[in-house]
């Protein structure tokens, strides 16, 4: 993962426990497997303005690194696993 973005926020990409912190999963995993994971752009657009920047940190991380990212890959990995055990939300 981007080392830029604070441990906190690191925290919440891999636990999606609130609607800022889901949008950057939905990304992240988006970005991990795009044919897997789809995104909600209006989400990830209405975002803070701090998380809007890691969102645009995650994408630069993935354009410059892409699969050689292996500690983010690994991160998207262990979100894509809790996230197949966990019913999804109706219309989600």
């Amino acid at each position: 993962m981007n080392p830029d973005l604070h441990p906190v926020r690191c925290q919440w990409l891999r636990e999606g426990h609130h609607g800022g912190a889901r949008a950057l999963q939905d990304l992240a995993l988006n970005l991990y497997s795009g044919r897997a994971w789809a995104v909600d752009m209006r989400q990830v657009c209405g975002l803070s303005d701090e998380d809007r920047d890691a969102a645009l940190s995650l994408r630069m991380d993935d354009r410059i690194l892409g699969e050689r990212n292996y500690v983010f890959m690994a991160q998207c990995r262990e979100s894509a696993t809790a996230r197949l055990g966990q019913p999804q939300a109706v219309g989600g």
